[in-house]
């Protein structure tokens, strides 16, 4: 029998130009909350991160945008200490920017986890994620319910992800 595994999701927060016209309004995460349900379905421990939970504005200059939520730091010590996986939805080509940090920051408090990407643009350009991002361990491709939750049971068992179709992954570290 496998060991049951501590996942972490995180959703990022929304980030939008500085001189929007459109609404903050965000959609519950309902796409993570579909991995949740499949990975709790085998025993494992998962809750979601929404960094989007936050009505909190925070402005970056530098980029002429404003992120509403929750803060790199925020999100980061929301997980907790025994976490196995964390997964990061990597939804926009316009936030991969925000999304590569916050994967950063969590390799530099958990240098030994795996971290997973998952999302529109993960899906779109996995290659380039994986190339831009060493500290990403798999990116999983399209709806993950199945390859996700496969390769976390796979982990489990073996210490590996094994080979899953909808997954790209770099050597074992």
């Amino acid at each position: 029998m496998s060991r049951k595994l501590r996942i972490q999701l995180i959703r990022p927060p929304l980030i939008r130009p500085d001189h929007h016209f459109t609404g903050l309004d965000t959609f519950p995460p309902l796409h993570l909350a579909y991995l949740n349900a499949a990975l709790r379905q085998k025993g494992h421990h998962c809750e979601i991160v929404d960094g989007q939970a936050s009505a909190k504005i925070t402005k970056l200059t530098a980029r002429h945008q404003i992120i509403v939520g929750m803060t790199i730091d925020q999100l980061v010590s929301a997980v907790p200490d025994d976490v196995d996986v964390v997964g990061v939805n990597c939804m926009y080509t316009y936030t991969w920017f925000y999304d590569r940090e916050i994967v950063r920051a969590v390799r530099a408090r958990f240098p030994k986890i795996k971290i997973v990407a998952g999302g529109e643009h993960a899906t779109a350009c996995p290659e380039e994620i994986m190339k831009e991002c060493p500290a990403i361990d798999a990116v999983f491709l399209g709806e993950a319910e199945a390859s996700l939750t496969l390769a976390i049971e796979n982990f489990a068992d073996t210490g590996s992800f094994g080979a899953v179709p909808g997954m790209l992954s770099r050597n074992e570290r």
